[in-house]
């Protein structure tokens, strides 16, 4: 397509980086714009609240999915969420995923901030910066060190209420951080629990 390498190599690298740029102003409007919310859209008057307050103020949940054959994926990751409103939550995880494929065998661990935004009570866009340590297998099985990489993903899907404060949600998301060391591959299939 481009006559040069150099000429390939800057063109893609110039729309990451502008993609970099307009999923970060995205994040930025979004996560601004909800603070000035006034209204809650779902309140419910006859709704009691626990009194403990980490029941009232967090949820509670994650990720977890696991593949089975000739290459092996169980993957954990814990979360903790704060809904700011009842359209916008917040929150931070944890990440684990043991990996094996013939004699390889690794495990993956990091961590992970998101925030979500609710659209029509089941409509989500969902943002999330993950950092991971993972092995460079690059040079395998000469070279086994491990190395951070990081991981933008943006997205959106559909939340499933299963009661007034637990739900699920159904989530496409693309990683736009996409290398050679990424462990998940575009599009990437998520379903997350919280209660």
């Amino acid at each position: 397509m481009y006559k040069s390498k150099f000429l390939a190599y800057f063109v893609n690298n110039l729309l990451l980086l502008t993609m970099k740029k307009i999923v970060f102003v995205f994040f930025l409007i979004v996560s601004f714009s909800s603070l000035y919310a006034q209204i809650d859209f779902y309140e419910h008057p006859d709704n009691k609240p626990d009194t403990s307050i980490l029941y009232r103020k967090f949820l509670y949940g994650g990720d977890f999915s696991f593949g089975i054959g000739y290459s092996t994926r169980i993957y954990l990751s814990p979360k903790i969420a704060y809904p700011v409103t009842n359209f916008f939550t917040v929150g931070v995880g944890a990440d684990g995923m043991f990996y094996s494929e013939g004699g390889f065998k690794t495990f993956l661990y990091g961590a992970n901030a998101f925030s979500e935004i609710y659209i029509m009570k089941f409509l989500t866009v969902h943002f999330e910066y993950a950092k991971y340590n993972v092995e460079d297998l690059t040079n395998y099985p000469y070279s086994t060190r491990r190395i951070w990489i990081e991981a933008y993903y943006l997205g959106g899907g559909y939340r499933q209420m299963i009661s007034e404060r637990a739900y699920m949600c159904y989530l496409l998301l693309w990683d736009f951080n996409y290398s050679e060391y990424s462990y998940f591959s575009n599009p990437v299939f998520r379903l997350t629990f919280y209660f």
